[in-house]
């Protein structure tokens, strides 16, 4: 985040206690790191840059059919944590709409809960 950035947020005219600023900057910094790390984990596994996989010529698409497997269960904890948005729009930390991120936040949760949590055989065995 550029300076700039960071002193129109910290001096917005969207008036919210200095507290408050410096919570919703570590999450969403930390929120950022926890996606990065999936990502990165995500690339990892792809790219066989562990070495997990029997042979560098692995084709990528047959990596990628395991990914679920491989950061899955990492990628459902950190979409959890995006509870808080609603919780930080509820308590009028953050201007949002409560029903869009609402909407968004628990369509997700349920996409990784409710459905792909229900069926870990067919991930499992998809390729």
């Amino acid at each position: 985040m550029s300076f700039s950035l960071l002193a129109a947020f910290l001096f917005s005219p969207f008036l919210i206690a200095p507290p408050v600023k410096v919570y919703l900057i570590a999450y969403n910094t930390l929120s950022a790191l926890a996606w990065g790390h999936v990502l990165v984990s995500l690339l990892v596994h792809l790219l066989n840059l562990d070495g997990n996989s029997d042979s560098y010529l692995f084709p990528l698409y047959e990596r990628a059919q395991t990914a679920y497997l491989r950061i899955g269960t990492e990628t459902a904890f950190v979409q959890t944590f995006a509870i808080l948005d609603v919780l930080h729009v509820v308590l009028g930390w953050v201007r949002a709409p409560l029903p869009t991120s609402a909407t968004q936040v628990f369509s997700r949760l349920f996409l990784v809960w409710g459905i792909t949590e229900q069926f870990p055989l067919e991930v499992q065995f998809s390729h």
